[in-house]
């Protein structure tokens, strides 16, 4: 899959209008993670985020950043390749369904700083 290299790119808007895959990168922003430890701090079952970080891999939005050998497996770690940024012209362009999943993911984010 081609990496997404335009902000007006629709499988950018695409990948950002889960709210789990903008956890994902919100999470991964400034540190590494396993899919096993961001599905415990997330709550969600492992082949569900498993998933979500696949299609986050092959947009080119996260990076593999080690692996290592656990329990007969090779547990991978991955990291946000940067901070997604929208221009006003692209948001005006994005989809109202869009755009209220991605603005529904932020506050929920903030929300749980706030507790």
């Amino acid at each position: 899959m081609k990496a997404i290299n335009e902000i007006n790119d629709p499988r950018l808007v695409k990948a950002l209008a889960h709210p789990l895959r903008v956890s994902i990168l919100s999470a991964l922003e400034h540190r590494i993670a396993s899919p096993s430890q961001l599905a415990d701090e997330l709550d969600v079952p492992l082949p569900n985020l498993s998933y979500h970080i696949r299609m986050l891999v092959q947009l080119d939005l996260l990076k593999l950043v080690k692996t290592r050998p656990r329990r007969g497996a090779i547990e991978h770690y991955y990291q946000a390749k940067g901070r997604v940024v929208v221009s006003d012209k692209a948001w005006g362009q994005v989809p109202t369904l869009v755009k209220e999943a991605m603005v529904s993911a932020a506050l929920k984010q903030a929300g749980e700083f706030v507790d």
